[in-house]
């Protein structure tokens, strides 16, 4: 149990970063959809 909450912070960082990714290449794909 004294581990938690650094895997808790570790799991939400590479959430935060893949959710990051993705909306980074959704407005990509929209930006090429409006060019």
């Amino acid at each position: 149990a004294a581990g938690a909450p650094d895997e808790i912070r570790a799991s939400s960082a590479v959430r935060e970063a893949y959710l990051g990714s993705s909306l980074e290449r959704q407005e990509a794909a929209r930006a090429e959809v409006a060019a």
